[in-house]
């Protein structure tokens, strides 16, 4: 755990979160989340407080319809096995329920570091029907370096989810490329392409802003 520089003189304990996670999950057929519900409801989610525990899960949604009537609803639900926000809780990150959209929920979290990014993200994905990572912001002192996953096709996508969850982008490696390679049946030529493509559209997209910014 690294202390945070901007509270090493107080009495909190306080510790850095590097990195912000906006991410989209889908949950699962058998979980019985308010969320869900919303989303397949197509009601436009204002805003959410959510309270829960080992075996019990209270929301306030404000919502509103199309003719712009609105209202809040509290819900009281269990905790059951596909519940995915208790993923949170075992890993002490605080998720906040951006939107909800068709069948998914956009949460952002913070996080210390990719480590801990990548414990959440194998455990959502075990409770969740679908989680996709939109897009990874890095805090600095004086900026934000924002990666866009989301303009990625999907097999970009999902090649840089198995790179970064494998260990291809760690120091030693612990995936090759051969490795990768073989998880998706095709050959390192081709999934070598798929990641240079993926990789430049983040390189575009954090490198250029930063040119856009100092024209």
């Amino acid at each position: 755990m690294s202390a945070s520089p901007l509270l090493r003189d107080s009495d909190l304990t306080a510790e850095n979160r590097s990195l912000r996670v906006e991410l989209e999950v889908t949950p699962s057929d058998g979980c019985s989340c308010p969320l869900k519900e919303a989303a397949e409801a197509s009601l436009n989610l204002e805003d959410v407080r959510k309270e829960s525990s080992d075996e019990r899960c209270e929301s306030d949604l404000l919502v509103s319809d199309g003719d712009g009537d609105r209202e809040v609803v509290n819900t009281v639900t269990s905790v059951g096995d596909d519940c995915f926000c208790p993923v949170f809780d075992d890993f002490d990150v605080l998720p906040r329920i951006e939107d909800v959209e068709d069948d998914a929920v956009l949460v952002s979290t913070y996080v210390s570091d990719r480590c801990d990014m990548k414990a959440v993200l194998e455990e959502l994905r075990e409770k969740a029907d679908d989680v996709t990572v939109v897009r990874v912001s890095s805090v600095g002192d004086d900026e934000e370096t924002e990666i866009f996953l989301a303009d990625m096709t999907p097999k970009q996508r999902e090649t840089v989810r198995k790179a970064v969850i494998g260990g291809y982008y760690d120091s030693p490696q612990e995936m090759t490329l051969e490795d990768l390679a073989d998880e998706f049946g095709v050959t390192k030529s081709a999934v070598s392409q798929r990641l240079k493509r993926a990789e430049s559209k983040i390189v575009v997209e954090t490198v250029g802003e930063k040119v856009d910014a100092g024209a």
